[in-house]
C-alpha cells in the first residue's frame, strides 16, 4: 500500500471518528422546514425542540401596526407609520422579524443562547452597515430588555438600551434609548426612538 493512499484511507478514518462522516455516503433523511413560514401556516410555528424561552418573544410573531417616533435632533421628532412582522425562523428555533416605513426598512433576527442564558438580537436597517450590530438580555419582570455598549456622538459611553413593555395579546411598546449611569441616581435616559404597536393579524 503506498503512502499516500495509508494517508487517504488515515484521514478518511478520522473524519469518521471526529465528524461522523461515513464512507458510504448515507443520506441523514430529507431537510426539516416544518416548521417555517408556510401557506398552511404564514407566520411559521415554534419548533417542540426549541429552547422554552422562545415562548418569552412569541408575542411578536404577526402582523402589527404601528404608530413610530424618532428623534432627528434634541427637541426634532418625526411621526411615522410602520408594518411590523414578526415570524418564526430556523425552523421554529428562532424568531425574525422585520419592519417597513416610508423611509426605510429593518430586520432582527432573536435567538435565545442557552449557555449565556440570554437573547442574542442582531438588527439589520437597508441603510448599512454591512455588519450589523447586536444587543442581548432577557425578561426583566414584565418588560423584554436588550442592551449594548454604546457611545454618544459626542463621545460619552453608555449603552444602547431597548425595551418591549405593555406586552399583551393585542400589541405592545417599544422604546430604544441611550442610557447613562443605568441604575444610578445619576441615571440619564435619552429616548430616541418609540412604537406603539397593535396587532393587525394574529398568528
Amino acid at each position: 500500500m503506498s503512502v499516500r493512499l495509508v494517508r487517504r484511507v488515515a484521514s478518511v478514518a478520522l473524519l469518521t471518528l471526529v465528524f461522523g462522516v461515513g464512507l458510504s455516503g448515507q443520506s441523514t433523511g430529507a431537510p426539516d422546514d416544518r416548521y417555517e413560514p408556510s401557506a398552511a401556516h404564514p407566520y411559521g410555528r415554534p419548533n417542540p425542540d426549541a429552547h422554552a424561552a422562545l415562548e418569552q418573544f412569541s408575542f411578536i410573531v404577526g402582523r402589527f401596526e404601528c404608530a413610530d417616533r424618532r428623534r432627528l435632533s434634541q427637541d426634532e421628532w418625526v411621526d411615522e407609520d410602520k408594518i411590523w412582522l414578526g415570524r418564526y425562523y430556523l425552523n421554529g428555533h428562532a424568531i425574525r422579524d422585520d419592519t417597513w416605513r416610508a423611509t426605510g426598512s429593518t430586520s432582527n433576527i432573536r435567538f435565545y443562547d442557552p449557555d449565556a442564558e440570554e437573547w442574542v438580537v442582531t438588527y439589520f436597517t437597508s441603510g448599512g452597515p454591512a455588519t450589523p450590530p447586536m444587543w442581548r438580555g432577557g425578561q426583566e419582570g414584565d418588560l423584554l430588555t436588550l442592551r449594548q455598549p454604546s457611545t454618544s456622538p459626542g463621545g460619552v459611553e453608555g449603552t444602547s438600551r431597548l425595551t418591549f413593555s405593555a406586552i399583551t395579546s393585542d400589541g405592545f411598546e417599544w422604546e430604544g434609548a441611550f442610557v447613562v449611569g443605568e441604575g444610578t441616581p445619576q441615571e440619564f435616559v435619552y429616548t430616541f426612538w418609540t412604537s406603539d404597536c397593535h396587532k393587525a393579524e394574529r398568528s
